[in-house]
């Protein structure tokens, strides 16, 4: 199963020092059918808060790539974080597990992840997973070839798999890469 999701309209960007929004490179803003999973999960984002912006930094207002981004938020997610106790006026964080495949992963190396994925599966016509993110299949292949509406959803059911298939516990988690603490943590 697949849904849309919100459309891409707009892109922070750092522009002589600053943070601005600006519009997708290459007039890439399209409506992208995506699993159920993460249809979900961006309209639940959407619909917490008034901000236009689909993603917002922890207080709201534009996220801002730098500062305390990366050791906050970012690496957390694809290597993991053991749970940290209250201190000194901090609140208590729970442990994250790493995401599997991901481990040293950056935010531009994640837009690519699920062509990855997607090659790995080996089930899916390349130019459909090059032109999921904008690129386009160069030469010969790249002008007879077209992906066509019926791919998207075929895709996106793929993808909803795979991250079901992620959320079962592991058994061995040394096949995962390191953990950030003994016992699991499903979050």
């Amino acid at each position: 199963m697949s849904a849309p999701a919100p459309p891409l309209v707009a892109v922070s960007q750092y522009i002589d020092g600053s943070a601005k929004l600006i519009e997708p490179k290459y007039q890439s803003a399209w409506e992208l059918i995506t699993p159920l999973f993460l249809a979900g999960l961006l309209h639940q984002l959407v619909d917490s808060h008034e901000n236009e912006l689909v993603l917002t930094a922890p207080k709201g207002g534009q996220l801002l790539i730098g500062g305390e981004f990366y050791p906050d938020m970012f690496h957390p997610v694809v290597d993991g974080r053991a749970p940290k106790p209250s201190s000194r006026g901090h609140s208590a964080r729970p442990g994250i597990r790493p995401v599997r495949g991901l481990t040293g992963m950056t935010p531009h190396g994640l837009r690519h992840a699920v062509k990855v994925w997607l090659d790995e599966e080996g089930r899916h016509p390349r130019v459909a997973i090059e032109e999921r993110p904008g690129h386009e299949v160069p030469g010969v292949e790249g002008t007879y070839s077209h992906a066509i509406l019926g791919m998207e959803p075929a895709i996106a059911d793929t993808l909803e798999r795979l991250w079901q298939e992620s959320l079962r516990p592991v058994l061995d988690v040394g096949s995962t890469g390191r953990s950030p603490q003994k016992k699991l943590l499903r979050t």
